[in-house]
């Protein structure tokens, strides 16, 4: 159960060399099962300025060097119809990682947003990738394929091409969340598919995605 937390823009710690800092994104200070900590989380598709996670500090300790962290690509459109059913935008791809050795350094993250609803008898576009790169690290979501046009006549005719792999649940934040779910809706942050359309008109769109990191709160 999640509990305690503090929530901030930017700010990472305070310079200690025995714990990992860094900042960026919408940070939260967290107590998961007793143990405090940090957080940081991107959610903006497309920002004024480029999102970025800066690491100012890696840890001397083992156990302050892990970095969880979740990177979840934008969900398909739905597909629209006409006098028909369209079907269900997939989910964006979600991976979940731990990582040890971070180095220092500036790393660029680009949140992909979900692909608008197929137009009434039409197929629906895939959403967008989500990507972390850096001085070590270059990990990149795919994002959901989109749903497929169903009308009579003439048919069937297939979305964008993207991934069909299938929604997961993560634990990141105290509570599992489950993210790219085949038809889901547009909820923000979470990779949805987009819903499809039963009868004639448009599909719905595909949620954004988001990334987020953990790590052990350095002391204050």
């Amino acid at each position: 159960m999640a509990e305690g937390i503090i929530t901030r823009r930017g700010g990472g710690g305070d310079g200690d060399p025995e714990f990992f800092e860094a900042e960026g994104g919408i940070v939260t200070d967290q107590t998961i099962n007793g143990i405090e900590y940090r957080l940081h989380t991107f959610t903006d598709v497309n920002p004024p300025t480029p999102s970025t996670f800066e690491v100012t500090a890696t840890a001397n300790h083992p156990f302050a060097s892990e970095v969880l962290y979740a990177v979840v690509a934008g969900g398909g459109g739905g597909g629209g119809a006409s006098n028909n059913v369209g079907t269900n935008g997939f989910g964006g791809e979600s991976l979940f990682t731990v990582k040890t050795d971070f180095e220092e350094g500036v790393y660029p993250v680009s949140i992909g947003g979900g692909g608008p609803g197929g137009p009434t008898n039409g197929s629906a576009p895939a959403g967008v990738p989500t990507s972390v790169v850096g001085p070590s690290t270059n990990l990149e979501a795919q994002g959901g394929a989109g749903g497929q046009r169903r009308a009579f006549p003439p048919g069937a005719i297939p979305g964008e091409p993207g991934f069909t792999g299938g929604e997961q649940t993560i634990d990141i934040t105290g509570t599992g969340v489950r993210y790219g779910i085949r038809g889901g809706g547009s909820t923000p942050n979470r990779g949805h598919g987009g819903v499809r359309r039963d009868g004639t008109g448009p599909g719905g769109p595909g949620g954004s995605g988001t990334v987020i990191f953990r790590y052990r709160k350095p002391p204050e």
